[in-house]
């Protein structure tokens, strides 16, 4: 990066940093796309829960930096970020109870990530 940043003049940076942010927000919601449909998979969700649980996760702070085999996983670090509260009004008190011990199998898979 520090090369590109002294080759590209001052419009190609700009261009350069804004694919690049395209390009981290697609990733971001491939992830949760992926996740979502994990969660499906593990617990059958109606439709419009996992709609719901796509949008909640959008919100949440994604991070900046991680490994490339933590791919499969970071959805699922973000949704353990999720106050409890807003899976209350997504998901049944069942659900709710089942993504918290989902989540919690991958709280040993955050480190090396930076929010």
């Amino acid at each position: 990066q520090r090369m590109l940043e002294t080759t590209l003049n001052e419009s190609q940076w700009a261009l350069y940093v804004a694919y690049r942010e395209r390009r981290r927000t697609a990733e971001a919601h491939a992830i949760i796309l992926y996740t979502v449909s994990e969660l499906d998979r593990l617990l059958p969700l109606m439709h419009k829960q996992r709609q719901a649980l796509v949008e909640l996760l959008l919100e949440q702070p994604f991070p900046r930096k991680f490994r490339p085999e933590q791919k499969a996983y970071v959805g699922f670090l973000v949704l353990g970020r999720v106050d409890s509260t807003r899976f209350e009004q997504v998901l049944d008190q069942k659900q709710s109870k089942a993504v918290e011990r989902i989540v919690a199998e991958y709280k040993n898979f955050a480190g090396g990530l930076t929010w």
